[in-house]
């Protein structure tokens, strides 16, 4: 898989950097932050020369308005006055400061100092008064430690936990911690990065906080899955600290990560935070539907974009499994089937309007591997591409996809469960797909009535299904009528079973057998044994393949590398004009340059009847 690292803001990114503040020379004042809070303070500065005297005492008249003080730029005042004296204005907006300083400052801050919104508090050490946190809270430059007294995190906080070693620290190999001596109330997002390529191993556990106390908890989480380093943290609490517990990620939910892609990038981190979450649940309690605009691979060379709903549920018990269940809906979505929907030459099937419901089920047993994948729709404004060779007529084809994921006792899971005393549905737009098959094989195909034009040499219609697989596109079909027309005469098969592989470079093979069909030609009273219709453009004999495509299949017979149309007919009895009877089996090929019908028979009989005579 391919890792997804979070984006954070541009701001965050110059903030973790440290002394990223700006400086620009200005007329000799040094300007504040537009917070209320600086009023007092900005007001003592407005001169054209200050001290650190008047700053403590304009500090000290606000007090009696307000009990804290936010960090931008009075910080670093106070750890360099040579600041106010250079007459220099500092930036106030994406500012890193550094808990150091609160502590050298605690003091004269009178104890409390609040983080605002647009700004980081970095770096390790020890402040004992009391910090409130809107913006981001970020031990170390990384990692680090943070020693509080008491911590209050806002509803529009961020508290970043980065993990590169088994041991709290500052420094590389460390992860990141934060002790709170008195009351931690949490509010805001926990988020989770790995660095340095580190990789915990399956049940590690990094205390990432402790508190003498605690209220409330962090209502959103972001990084609690890494995927490229198959790993996510699960969030446990205790009455002293919290702490992130990391596992294996399985492949079930890997494929599930990997599968959704929003159609802005750089909201793929924001699909799998939402399934952290989930996966999170006894923690966040939160299991609201998530909307986006993206796309969804499915597997077997099915994908899908369009607008689409997420939904969760925790523990729910199907067929005597414990699962959580994923629920998607894509509505009025295009798609695509086959090896490659980026190229033009590969073949496959494109749809531009399609409905899709989707199951997924996610074993909660940890020490199974497994899960499920169903799939139920119609797709429309169909097309074939890729192929000049075999075009495509259908209004709409119905989509049935169902595949065990990851493995069970070790081995690749292959089978399904059984839906049909626990049905789960789905619902996309006006319409409820309800999953309650007991089959419990896997299928992956889109079927229904079509018709398919083989370069004008064949062409069929009837059930079609169409499948992708590792060498191109494949279709099987019942209740087929094939038709050829050569020298006049129209032949072919009714209510016919068909097969078709298209490959890679878009030659095929083509099969159909069932009924004899002839119209012209002067044949009359026609009946046949059976008779089987073959085309083959790929140049090579082929050997015999059956082919599995959802519910339909069919198997190819083993043939010669012929690019024109057969029909072979076996007890074959008609009589042909007024005279001529005929009887055995039959070929009947379309000559590739002129058009005409040829005809070879083998053990075969002809005779003429002229009045009461017969001959033959």
């Amino acid at each position: 898989m391919n890792k997804t690292k979070r984006s954070r803001p541009a701001w965050v990114k110059r903030a973790l950097r440290p002394n990223s503040f700006r400086v620009e020379p200005l007329e000799p004042r040094v300007l504040l932050s537009a917070d209320p809070v600086f009023s007092p303070i900005a007001a003592a500065l407005a001169g054209d020369r200050q001290d650190i005297k008047s700053l403590t005492e304009a500090y000290s008249a606000q007090q009696s308005s307000t009990s804290s003080v936010s960090v931008p730029l009075l910080s670093r005042l106070l750890s360099n006055p040579a600041a106010i004296s250079a007459a220099q204005t500092f930036a106030v907006d994406a500012t890193l400061f550094d808990i150091g300083q609160l502590s050298l400052q605690s003091g004269l801050l009178g104890g409390a100092v609040r983080v605002a919104g647009n700004e980081v508090l970095g770096g390790s050490g020890a402040f004992e008064g009391d910090l409130t946190v809107e913006g981001l809270l970020s031990p170390g430059y990384s990692p680090g430690v943070q020693n509080l007294g008491t911590l209050t995190l806002g509803a529009g906080s961020a508290t970043l936990f980065e993990i590169a070693g088994a041991t709290p620290g500052t420094g590389a190999n460390f992860y990141d911690q934060i002790n709170v001596s008195g009351l931690a109330s949490l509010d805001g997002q926990i988020q989770v990065d790995l660095l340095n390529g580190y990789r915990p191993t399956d049940g590690q556990v990094f205390n990432v906080l402790t508190y003498g106390s605690v209220s409330g908890g962090f209502a959103s989480g972001s990084g609690l899955i890494d995927a490229g380093e198959g790993v996510y943290f699960e969030v446990l609490t205790a009455s002293k600290g919290l702490s992130l517990k990391a596992h294996v990620l399985d492949a079930s939910t890997a494929q599930l990560v990997s599968a959704l892609r929003s159609a802005v990038s750089a909201n793929d981190q924001a699909l799998q935070d939402r399934v952290g979450q989930w996966l999170n649940f006894d923690y966040f309690r939160n299991n609201s539907s998530y909307s986006f605009t993206g796309s969804i691979a499915l597997g077997e060379g099915f994908s899908l974009s369009g607008s689409a709903t997420l939904g969760f549920t925790n523990n729910v018990v199907i067929a005597g499994q414990t699962v959580d269940v994923f629920t998607l809906g894509l509505e009025n979505a295009s798609g695509h089937l086959g090896l490659d929907a980026n190229s033009t030459s590969a073949p496959g099937l494109k749809f531009t309007d399609a409905d899709l419901g989707v199951l997924w089920l996610r074993s909660e047993n940890l020490a199974n591997d497994g899960g499920w994948l169903w799939a139920e729709g119609t797709v429309s404004g169909l097309s074939m591409v890729g192929s000049s060779n075999v075009s495509l007529t259908a209004s709409s084809l119905t989509l049935d996809f169902a595949q065990g994921l990851g493995t069970t006792g070790g081995v690749a899971n292959t089978t399904l469960l059984d839906l049909s005393a626990a049905a789960r549905s789905v619902v996309v737009g006006s319409t409820t797909y309800t999953f309650d098959s007991a089959t419990t094989t896997e299928r992956a195909a889109v079927s229904g009535t079509g018709s398919l034009n083989m370069a004008g040499l064949v062409s069929v219609s009837g059930t079609l299904g169409f499948a992708s697989s590792v060498s191109g596109l494949l279709a099987a079909g019942t209740g087929i009528t094939a038709r050829m027309n050569a020298g006049g005469v129209s032949l072919g098969l009714d209510n016919a079973s068909l097969g078709l592989a298209i490959d890679s470079n878009n030659t095929y093979q083509f099969e159909a057998s069932g009924s004899f069909y002839v119209n012209g030609g002067g044949f009359a009273n026609v009946s046949a044994t059976s008779a089987l219709l073959r085309l083959n453009t790929t140049g090579v004999t082929q050997a015999e393949k059956v082919l599995q495509v959802g519910g339909l299949s069919h198997t190819l017979s083993a043939m010669g590398a012929t690019a024109d149309p057969v029909l072979n007919v076996t007890g074959l009895q008609a009589r042909i004009g007024e005279s001529l009877q005929v009887s055995g089996n039959l070929s009947f090929e379309r000559d590739a340059t002129t058009g005409n019908l040829e005809v070879v028979a083998s053990n075969a009989s002809a005779s003429v009847r002229v009045g009461d005579m017969r001959a033959g």
